[in-house]
């Protein structure tokens, strides 16, 4: 870095540092009185949102609590909502569902056919900034333990902010890039991307320039994507790609074969330069040994991993370990979905996510709830150890809105509770009276790798109703090849692990014949990481995609068939 960016650097780290340290205060000042922080926004938000449609619709200026919010405001999904948000991307028209101005509009992943657009206010980005503050002051903190000094140093930050605008003139993109759209400016201070590589569109191999100028940067000091699996990505495109990558670092040029337009070739290559003495350091980390530690053998000041990797993103928190090796420490950042800031971790390592009481309005329905129309509970009726369903309601003008998702009580922290994804109830498997939710296979996952010794670094699951009688299609990549042995006996390992973990299984396999043998398929390795490539190559931003758990219908199934 030149002097004046490491200045920079570091006021913004130092600034970062200091309102993380408040912001953690203040979570655990919050937690000691959750659900009447909890209440307060609630009330706050029907106050500001009571002369809009939806307010005048249900009465909000006629309630005054809890209860009565219970009893007028009725469960939502996405269709309550989208005659309202129809009208706002048309036409820009505000006051339809909240009284506060929508200012952008989230896409969602696009892991349904119907891309939603979740409207998103601007006081949101606030919860953003405590949760990217909090992460600051953890990197600060390790680093001040490791290095002595003033500390500095820039990480690579996987993120999408390339946004559109709607008819209406209301900006529309991904969460990401909404959550950054106040830093732009600062981000070349803070991570090693040039300007020109935020907000690139399709025509653009990201995959280079994010590989190319992180091993460039060798004091980079973190690592950051909302997903772990598109950081195993980028580790695996430099193991994959590491002599282009050095010839171009040592030569100062950007190797022909790089897609990317002309323009945008010219201004990258003007500013580069060759590094000789910075290829020689890549060349020896890769000659010392193979992938297991290879982040600090690359990059000496690495101090800290961030993104998701628990629940069905453990594989990938795991393979990146494998990348990182024992002494750099992983924060696994925030709980969130483009509705809510639901929760962020409060230590590092830790894979507990603490509730942010005053990020919006929670109700929690159990996972064994028979449908009757209870009411649904709140945060100081949970109990540690059982899983429920998420009902949020923001400030954007949703209101006890269903978002599918299922979290497990870990514990709590003052009042507030501590909780794990579990699992989408859309990614639940339903064949011949089995009712195998994502629980049970990321279990069977865990034991079906300790059974074969072998890491599994992706798995999908499809429920085969036309096989009689029905079946579990199980497929599988994993680290190293198996044995034809071991090939052959998958199917009776993981029937055997599945009656253990699941007792319907153990019944209707084991006892009824109701449900034939696992058919187990083993993909070859990396077929997982190209058709996330794929994806990305079809518009879908990198911290968007999710590996397909469980395959839904027959087009997903063929699409995956064809990757092996």
């Amino acid at each position: 870095m030149k002097i004046y960016e490491k200045a920079v650097n570091m006021l913004i780290l130092n600034g970062l540092f200091a309102y993380g340290h408040f912001s953690k205060f203040r979570y655990l000042f919050k937690s000691k009185r959750a659900l009447s922080s909890s209440r307060n926004f609630l009330l706050k938000q029907l106050k500001c949102s009571k002369d809009t449609e939806y307010g005048r619709k249900y009465d909000f200026g006629s309630i005054h609590s809890i209860r009565d919010f219970q009893k007028k405001v009725p469960l939502s999904d996405y269709d309550d909502y989208k005659p309202y948000i129809d009208r706002m991307i048309e036409t820009g028209e505000q006051g339809l569902i909240t009284g506060n101005k929508v200012d952008y509009f989230a896409k969602t992943s696009g892991t349904i056919k119907v891309m939603k657009m979740i409207p998103i206010v601007k006081s949101s980005y606030t919860h953003y900034l405590r949760c990217a503050a909090l992460i600051t002051s953890e990197l600060h903190d390790e680093m001040k333990k490791k290095y002595k000094g003033i500390q500095y140093g820039r990480g690579m930050n996987i993120i999408e902010c390339g946004t559109e605008v709607t008819p209406g003139g209301i900006r529309t993109g991904y969460i990401s890039g909404y959550a950054i759209k106040s830093s732009l400016m600062f981000l070349p201070f803070i991570t090693c991307l040039p300007r020109e590589a935020f907000g690139c569109g399709d025509d653009v191999d990201m995959k280079y320039i994010k590989a190319r100028y992180a091993l460039q940067d060798g004091e980079m000091t973190y690592m950051m994507s909302v997903f772990l699996s598109a950081l195993t990505d980028l580790m695996a495109y430099i193991t994959d790609n590491k002599d282009m990558l050095i010839r171009d670092i040592r030569t100062g040029t950007i190797d022909s074969s790089v897609a990317m337009p002309k323009s945008m070739r010219k201004k990258l290559e003007r500013r580069l330069s060759p590094e000789p003495k910075r290829a020689a350091e890549i060349s020896a980390a890769f000659a010392a040994g193979d992938s297991a530690g290879i982040i600090p053998r690359l990059w000496k000041r690495m101090t800290l991993i961030i993104g998701i990797g628990t629940g069905e993103f453990a594989p990938f928190g795991e393979k990146m370990k494998y990348y990182a090796g024992d002494d750099i420490r992983f924060s696994y950042a925030m709980y969130a979905a483009s509705e809510a800031l639901l929760a962020t971790t409060i230590e590092l390592e830790n894979k507990d996510y603490m509730l942010l009481p005053d990020s919006g309005f929670y109700e929690f329905i159990p996972e064994d709830d028979d449908g009757s129309g209870k009411r649904p509970l709140l945060m100081n009726q949970l109990e540690v150890g059982k899983n429920y369903e998420v009902i949020v309601t923001n400030e954007a003008g949703l209101y006890r809105y269903r978002l599918k998702d299922v979290i497990k009580i870990t514990g709590f922290i003052g009042k507030a509770p501590t909780l794990r994804f579990a699992y989408r109830k859309e990614q639940v498997i339903n064949l011949a009276g089995l009712h195998m939710t994502m629980e049970h296979a990321s279990e069977s996952i865990r034991l079906l790798e300790k059974k074969i010794g072998v890491p599994i670094s992706d798995y999908s699951l499809y429920a085969d109703n036309d096989n009689v009688p029905g079946r579990i299609m199980l497929f599988i990549e994993t680290a190293v090849d198996l044995s034809d042995e071991v090939k052959v006996r998958l199917p009776e390992y993981y029937d055997s692990i599945l009656s253990e973990v699941n007792v319907d299984y153990a019944h209707l396999h084991g006892e009824c014949g109701d449900i034939a043998d696992t058919a187990v398929y083993v993909m070859k390795n990396g077929s997982y990481q190209k058709i996330r490539d794929q994806k990305i190559k079809n518009g879908i931003p990198v911290n968007q995609i999710k590996t397909l758990r469980v395959i839904k219908n027959k087009e997903q199934l063929i699409s995956l068939m064809k990757a092996m």
